[in-house]
């Protein structure tokens, strides 16, 4: 996990809606987004569609399996980082627990 998303949560937008700043400040995002890194809804989300090998649905499928997440061995580094990294985006975007429902990837540019 990184230590951070790269966006500060709740930096207003500055043009008179209730939006907040993501990637830059011209991409408007919900204010709640991203989650911290150790938010427990999101390591939840995480943790099931790594055990699940999908989040939140059968057709959203994760690209690793908790056991590629975990060996660091299988996959040549920049591959297995780039894995980890949809499976925390995938996460993110359904964080509610419903497909697309939840931040969108522009508010985690790390990943």
């Amino acid at each position: 996990f990184p230590k951070d998303f790269g966006v500060q949560r709740g930096i207003p937008l500055g043009d008179g809606s209730a939006n907040c700043q993501g990637a830059s400040p011209s991409v408007a995002i919900d204010c709640s987004c991203p989650p911290d890194v150790d938010d427990p809804t999101f390591r939840a989300a995480v943790k099931i569609g790594l055990n699940m090998g999908f989040y939140p649905v059968p057709d959203v499928t994760m690209p690793i399996k908790i056991d590629e997440w975990n060996n660091n061995g299988q996959l040549g580094d920049n591959e297995l980082q780039k894995k980890r990294n949809l499976v925390m985006v995938i996460a993110i975007q359904s964080l509610t627990g419903n497909k697309g429902l939840g931040c969108p990837g522009v508010s985690v540019p790390v990943l």
